[in-house]
């Protein structure tokens, strides 16, 4: 089993680099580098061709972080070879003087710079100087378009400020990121902030979202490149954050009171962790926003566990006490098994519908039933998290029967999301995947970016999922050599 299992993940290794460097990345340094103005265009068709000049932050944040973590990945050799190896089919189809778009080589100095010139871009444009709250959209030249009410562009700036600041080895954009990311914080805690009020008859619920991103985005922070530009009080203030999230994701896990199983993960949840059933934003089912949910728990875990290694404090949780990591660990498996198994869509050709319902009620959401890229991005990092997970329980080792079961599912789980995407959402003829399926697997909407869909969730899909790879199998190989080299012959 270890060998066969050395082997695939070399395989899939292979398969996600070429479909990184010669389907996703060109598509996007081909169309979506704005060198006039500064920032991205994200408003693309099919072929690329710009359809809208907006530009919305949370997604511009995205891409300079994406840029800045791929250059950050690789050597400057690394992606050369890369890029050469991987050519992608196409290459600029659009006439010459059609496009507003300037097309860069992939280089690491060329993804650095772009990134670069985007968030600083975002960090002149996207504040409001009188509350420092941050715009959704802003115009091509970044005058403001929309302001959201919701943090997620500022979080998103955050990363992207970290990132680059790695990039450029520049700790200034680290320390930006940090003092954005407290000021967010404090919307988050503080209801009405952003301008939107609770109002008298709402009822009181916590959002998923919210301590998912926190989590998320505390772990960017913390990140080894990041956190050494930041003091010890600031490392504890987001270690804490990250324990107050984990706690708060965890209230959204629905147990059966009898079985124990997981039942229901919820997007919406009473402030004590119940549930509310009485009205339909509180049955809303997120699949891709719980399995989404699932890995960060994971690689929470997985990193908690190397600062706990390293530290006097080991065993520590602050003020937020949560329950110990393997515990946590094993929740956010069966989370996952609970969102695999209630939002594949196995009998109309696969893949994740977008909601349900916790009661079986009507989902009011017009677009439930559409297959969106997201969660399938999700899906495939989460499976890898998982697979790693199990490998990791087993010190590398595939000796028990329980072991072999629980990563041949989590092998057959990465197969079948990431199948489905190359099948129904990949196109190699003009660049990046359709994001919009109907229920029968069918491109239902044909850009390739929009408001909600840029340079972010499917190349991080990609990148994270080689890097999963590399880590499972330096799992594997330290397995071989604490059983005497038996397990995987090279």
């Amino acid at each position: 089993m270890a060998e066969a299992l050395h082997t695939w993940l070399g395989e899939r290794r292979e398969e996600l680099e070429r479909e990184l460097f010669g389907v996703v990345l060109p598509f996007w340094t081909e169309y979506s580098i704005d060198s006039e103005q500064g920032g991205f265009f994200t408003c693309l068709d099919a072929t690329g061709q710009v359809y809208d000049e907006k530009k919305y932050v949370w997604l511009q944040g995205r891409q300079c972080w994406m840029f800045a973590r791929i250059a950050n990945s690789y050597t400057e050799e690394e992606i050369t070879a890369l890029s050469a190896k991987h050519r992608p089919s196409f290459r600029n189809s659009l006439q010459k003087g059609d496009s507003l778009a300037t097309r860069i080589d992939i280089t690491r100095p060329s993804l650095i710079n772009a990134a670069k010139r985007g968030v600083d871009f975002l960090f002149e444009h996207a504040i409001r100087e009188e509350d420092g709250h941050v715009y959704f959209c802003l115009s091509r030249d970044g005058k403001p378009v929309l302001h959201q009410r919701k943090p997620f562009s500022a979080l998103f700036l955050v990363m992207a400020l970290k990132e680059v600041g790695v990039a450029i080895s520049d700790s200034s954009y680290v320390q930006k990121a940090m003092q954005l990311f407290l000021r967010a914080k404090g919307w988050i805690d503080t209801p009405g902030s952003l301008g939107k009020p609770a109002l008298e008859g709402a009822p009181p619920l916590e959002a998923l979202a919210e301590p998912m991103i926190l989590l998320n985005v505390a772990e960017e922070l913390l990140s080894e490149s990041a956190s050494l530009e930041l003091s010890a009080e600031h490392n504890e203030m987001l270690r804490e954050i990250q324990r107050q999230s984990v706690r708060a994701i965890l209230k959204h896990v629905i147990r059966d009171p009898i079985s124990k199983r997981v039942v229901h993960v919820p997007e919406l949840v009473k402030e004590d962790g119940t549930p509310y059933y009485e009205g339909t934003e509180g049955r809303v089912l997120n699949y891709g926003h719980v399995i989404e949910a699932g890995w960060f728990l994971l690689s929470y875990c997985r990193s908690e566990q190397t600062r706990q290694s390293g530290s006097a404090n080991d065993g520590d949780h602050g003020q937020t006490p949560l329950p110990p990591i393997p515990e946590i660990e094993a929740t956010a498996l069966e989370v996952l098994d609970w969102a695999f198994e209630e939002g594949w869509d196995e009998e109309n050709g696969g893949g994740i519908l977008y909601f349900g319902d916790a009661k079986s009620m009507p989902v009011t959401s017009l677009e439930w039933s559409l297959k969106l890229f997201w969660p399938i991005n999700e899906a495939m990092v989460a499976s890898m998290h998982a697979l790693l997970t199990v490998l990791h329980k087993g010190r590398g080792s595939i000796a028990d029967s329980e072991t072999e079961m629980e990563a041949e599912k989590q092998k057959e789980r990465f197969s079948k999301t990431f199948n489905f995407a190359l099948q129904h959402m990949s196109d190699e003829k003009h660049g990046e995947w359709y994001g919009y399926l109907n229920r029968e697997c069918k491109v239902h909407l044909n850009f390739k970016g929009a408001a909600y869909k840029g340079c972010f969730h499917v190349p991080r899909s990609l990148l994270f999922c080689r890097e999963l790879v590399d880590r499972a199998l330096s799992v594997l190989e330290e397995g071989r050599k604490n059983s005497g080299g038996k397990e995987v012959k090279e």
